[in-house]
């Protein structure tokens, strides 16, 4: 007799990551947190499980039988998040360096085990007894890079408040309830208009980027991803883009992923340049709190020819970018532009995210150090955050195409430009 499971459908999101990450590297999100001050590791615990109540996402489980091509997501009664603590005092600073390093890749090739709880993973690194370090790892399944900022918001606010009543998912927006509704979404009426934008943007037309220093190779491969460190944008350079932005009534976001098309027109000569951006996919001000996967790639494409001016280029990328914004929920990446089999077809990528400059937590001072979210597979994805005032340029990378030399010398010709 087949075992039934009772469930909910996925969201489109959530079909996209399921669908890509069959092989290599498991797709998640994840950040890394400096945590000073004094701390209490039990109520960092209890913080994070009364977190983990409030919020469905953080304790469904994905659960396919045989013969389903996609699992159904399950809502556990009750999860308990999976903890551990490693202290590294009394080693020097660079061995404890070498050992951050370690646990944070560790953490990244750690597959996720779909069909059982506790898919949250939290690590407490002690450095000093006034220095710790917190790494929180999701499958992107259940988070985005939105997501990891409101588990951190939520985490400091119930440390801060640990006699707050427990019971407080009462005006959360459970993330079961937004996959229903995009479902039903695009199963309306109003769905042939969305999907017939999206094919008259004939995104599937335009020819993959390639870099002059990409290796050539289309041999099917699994997804790997290696990192270069995060890299500060001069803080002068920083405020001209941010008033060069404000008079051409954009986002530095915008400015920023024009940028980048520039220069992969540069290092390219393709006129046209599609780079996969991402949107937060949270318009509606309820889902600015929720937690769960909302974010998705959308393709935003650049025109360029010679002597064309960076400010006909920013206009141009704006446009386009507000417009995708309205059709948004009616992109499909798998059938508008088609999954990427090998590291040779996989998009490049564009992402900005914004971070506080810090949390506030009963004399604790958190404050982000690193930041990671995969929602699709690519082979190079530029991620640019403003955390306070300041902003930084993070390179990503498929090593199955670039070495990390090219990367870093990709890094100092955006840097300069």
């Amino acid at each position: 007799m087949q075992a039934k499971v009772e469930g909910f459908r996925l969201s489109p999101q959530q079909r996209l990551v399921w669908l890509s990450q069959q092989d290599g590297q498991p797709y998640l999100a994840q950040c890394v947190l400096l945590l000073s001050g004094n701390l209490q590791p039990s109520g960092l615990k209890e913080a994070a499980q009364k977190v983990v109540a409030r919020h469905q996402i953080l304790r469904t489980t994905f659960h396919r039988l045989p013969g389903m091509k996609l699992p159904v997501q399950v809502v556990e009664d009750q999860t308990i998040p999976l903890w551990r603590e490693v202290d590294l005092r009394g080693f020097d600073q660079q061995t404890q360096q070498a050992g951050i390093a370690e646990l944070i890749r560790e953490e990244r090739r750690t597959a996720f085990d779909f069909g059982k709880g506790a898919l949250l993973r939290l690590t407490l690194l002690t450095l000093s007894a006034e220095k710790h370090l917190l790494l929180l790892t999701l499958p992107s399944l259940c988070a985005d890079g939105w997501t990891l900022k409101n588990l951190v918001q939520e985490i400091s606010q119930a440390y801060a408040h640990p006699s707050q009543d427990s019971d407080w998912s009462d005006g959360a927006v459970q993330y079961v309830h937004f996959s229903e509704w995009q479902n039903a979404l695009l199963e309306g009426e109003d769905a042939e208009a969305g999907r017939a934008y999206w094919r008259n943007q004939t995104v599937a037309a335009a020819p993959a980027l390639k870099l002059p220093f990409e290796r050539l190779t289309s041999e099917e491969s699994g997804f790997g991803l290696e990192s270069l460190q995060p890299q500060a944008i001069n803080p002068e350079v920083a405020a001209k883009i941010e008033a060069v932005a404000q008079q051409a009534q954009t986002t530095t976001a915008i400015f920023l992923l024009a940028c980048w098309q520039t220069l992969l027109w540069r290092l390219t000569g393709q006129a046209e340049v599609l780079v996969g951006s991402v949107y937060d996919g949270r318009e509606h001000e309820l889902l600015h709190t929720a937690m769960g996967l909302f974010a998705k790639w959308l393709p935003v494409k650049a025109q360029f020819e010679e002597n064309v001016s960076f400010s006909a280029i920013l206009a141009q990328v704006d446009e386009l970018w507000r417009e995708s914004c309205g059709w948004q929920e009616y992109f499909a990446w798998e059938e508008d532009v088609g999954l990427a089999e090998d590291s040779a077809t996989a998009p490049i990528g564009f992402e900005f995210t914004e971070w506080p400059a810090n949390y506030q937590a009963d004399g604790l001072s958190c404050s982000i150090l690193e930041y990671f979210s995969v929602i699709q597979r690519f082979k190079l994805q530029l991620s640019c955050a403003r955390v306070g005032a300041h902003l930084t340029a993070t390179w990503h990378y498929d090593p199955a195409c670039y070495e990390g030399e090219d990367v870093s010398r990709l890094a100092g010709y955006f840097l300069t430009l």
